[in-house]
């Protein structure tokens, strides 16, 4: 039963944080288009590039704060993962698809870095509640 349930963790732990990042990519995204000046190419693209910094830095968040130990870890893989099958979809299967990813794979990590902060003042506050 701790097989599954581990398992069931680790793809709970790459899960949650893609549904998160196509949440707040979205949400970004849509919330970008309603400038009057949306109707410009070159909005447009800085626009998405910036919605997807700000939706796998997320992810990396919620990566961090779903995973038990190795935060900053998890965090690197979700965006490592997340990174590869979006660009590889996005633009194939071409060499310079490691530069997005590699990318991808720091914004995820600081991310988790920010989670791990929100992680650790969440339990030195309840240490504090405690004592």
């Amino acid at each position: 039963m701790k097989p599954l349930l581990s398992t069931l963790r680790t793809v709970a732990a790459q899960v949650v944080p893609a549904v998160a990042c196509m949440i707040v990519f979205g949400l970004a995204l849509a919330l970008s288009r309603l400038a009057p000046w949306a109707g410009q190419v070159q909005y447009k693209l800085v626009s998405t590039i910036l919605s997807s910094a700000i939706a796998i830095t997320s992810g990396g968040i919620v990566a961090a704060l779903v995973s038990r130990n190795g935060r900053l870890a998890g965090a690197s893989v979700f965006g490592f993962l997340f990174g590869t099958f979006a660009f590889v979809y996005l633009l194939g299967p071409t060499p310079l698809v490691v530069i997005p990813v590699g990318i991808a794979t720091l914004l995820a990590a600081l991310g988790g870095a920010l989670g791990e902060r929100v992680v650790r003042g969440r339990e030195g506050q309840e240490s504090q509640m405690v004592a």
